[in-house]
């Protein structure tokens, strides 16, 4: 009986194992071309055929097939190597990547955010220093010398202004760009 359940579960142990492996279609030099590739190539581009005679899937394979030798043609020559080819694929790269990469809509929205805030500034020239009424000699000092350190802090505030002015002028120019 342990013998039967050994026997039994070898041969179904076989039997998963040859049906996980894949089924070559064709083979070109070393390269195997499977049948599951194939058939997912053909299902992804079957919508974009609008000519049924193009459905025909002894077509498509002579066409795949076709396709793979040109592939293996161009490897073989090397041709995978040249700058021209490189320069291509770069410029095709950086093409997709700018979709990704660059949402205008959330960078439009934040310029115009920051574009309003500039509009709406509030420029303050006066500092009040709350002091109470019945404050010493001592405490009003202690005012003054926080207004004196708030006008040192003034030379922070000019250099602050001239970045906000630089900042508008970048946006300025990029609405120009834009129209």
């Amino acid at each position: 009986m342990r013998n039967f359940v050994f026997l039994l579960i070898c041969f179904s142990t076989s039997l998963f194992i040859s049906a996980q492996e894949k089924e070559a279609l064709f083979k070109i030099d070393d390269n195997s071309y499977y049948k599951d590739e194939f058939i997912r190539v053909y299902n992804k581009n079957l919508d974009l055929v609008k000519d049924d005679s193009q459905k025909d899937l002894n077509k498509y394979l002579e066409l795949f097939l076709g396709y793979k030798l040109k592939v293996e043609k161009a490897y073989k020559l090397g041709l995978q190597n040249e700058s021209k080819y490189q320069n291509e694929l770069k410029s095709y790269r950086t093409q997709l990547a700018k979709n990704y990469l660059n949402d205008s809509k959330v960078t439009n929205a934040l310029v115009e955010e920051a574009y309003d805030r500039i509009k709406n500034e509030v420029r303050a020239s006066h500092i009040l220093i709350l002091v109470d009424e019945t404050a010493t000699p001592a405490d009003t000092l202690k005012a003054y010398n926080k207004i004196l350190d708030l006008k040192s802090v003034s030379i922070m505030e000019k250099i602050l202004k001239q970045w906000l002015q630089l900042i508008r002028k970048i946006l300025l120019l990029k609405k120009i760009k834009e129209i």
